[in-house]
């Protein structure tokens, strides 16, 4: 871009190609551009770092990551909503502890209440009580756009660090507040559980939850519509990457009898019949709760 003598870009010109070369996961070329900015003397803004670090987070070039944090926080940058839900979401692609506490210093910079729940939750000591009083904290330092994003990242955490439980916790305290009012809708003919704006950690905590749910109706024999159905969506928002994929191979994994709709794309439907079969299959029959 500095190379152009007809054309002198501005810092938005270089957040707009960063987030090009961010989102297309050309990592090198993005950290290319970044330099070229501190080259020319272009000012850089807390968009840019974001799109650069959630590149880099993805691509697991953590060492590269925490010094473009640094770099950006020696330029006065001060850390938004985003950046920290961006940091956040990069803990949960971490594979070791190593890389997880450098990130995590970062953040610590940017939010350091965040990292206090973060080690709050991986604590299986800490109460469900606790929990939700301190995350109710979190979410009012938070802004609203800016706090489901948050409890998606945190229940990816829990996830990666096989904290299942701590994992459910977290969605019903999402829920309790507001976090996913869309969730489920049930008309007399149908069911759904609706988990597109959920991320993959948190819509395998969501699909878990909603079976145990129905586990339970079953058993108290109540009535079940014809058909049942979840939706991931098509690929419109930031956590529909992969997301279809990994929710239908979650399916797979639990056996539930869900299938690809013909009709709708990003849609898994069961019907009562087999549904019903499957559940019930897995209630555990009066004679072995005896024995």
């Amino acid at each position: 871009m500095k190379r152009s003598e007809n054309f002198k870009p501005d810092s938005w010109s270089y957040t707009a190609m960063l987030n090009i070369y961010a989102s297309g996961g050309n990592v090198d070329k993005a950290l290319e551009l970044f330099e070229e900015m501190f080259e020319v003397g272009v000012e850089l803004n807390v968009m840019g770092t974001t799109c650069l670090i959630q590149c880099l987070g993805k691509t697991r070039r953590i060492d590269e990551l925490v010094r473009a944090f640094t770099v950006s926080i020696q330029q006065e940058i001060e850390p938004d909503d985003r950046l920290c839900g961006c940091l956040l979401s990069v803990v949960s692609l971490c594979d070791n502890r190593e890389d997880i506490d450098k990130v995590l210093a970062c953040l610590h910079q940017a939010n350091p209440r965040l990292v206090e729940f973060v080690e709050l939750i991986e604590d299986e000591k800490s109460s469900l009580d606790t929990v939700k009083e301190e995350f109710r904290r979190v979410l009012s330092d938070t802004k609203d756009d800016a706090r489901r994003p948050f409890c998606n990242c945190l229940i990816d955490i829990c996830r990666s660090k096989n904290l299942h439980e701590r994992a459910h916790d977290l969605l019903y305290l999402g829920t309790l507040y507001g976090l996913y009012p869309r969730l489920h809708n049930r008309t007399a003919d149908e069911w759904s559980l609706n988990v597109r704006t959920l991320s993959v950690g948190a819509a395998k905590t969501a699909l878990e939850e909603w079976m145990g749910t129905l586990a339970k109706i079953v058993k108290r024999g109540e009535a079940l519509p014809e058909l049942f159905s979840a939706q991931t969506g098509t690929g419109t928002h930031k956590f529909a990457q992969g997301l279809s994929n990994s929710f239908g191979s979650h399916l797979k994994e639990l056996g539930a009898p869900f299938k690809n709709s013909e009709d709708k794309v990003g849609c898994f439907v069961a019907t009562r019949e087999d549904l019903l079969l499957w559940l019930q299959s897995k209630i555990p029959s009066s004679s072995t709760v005896i024995s």
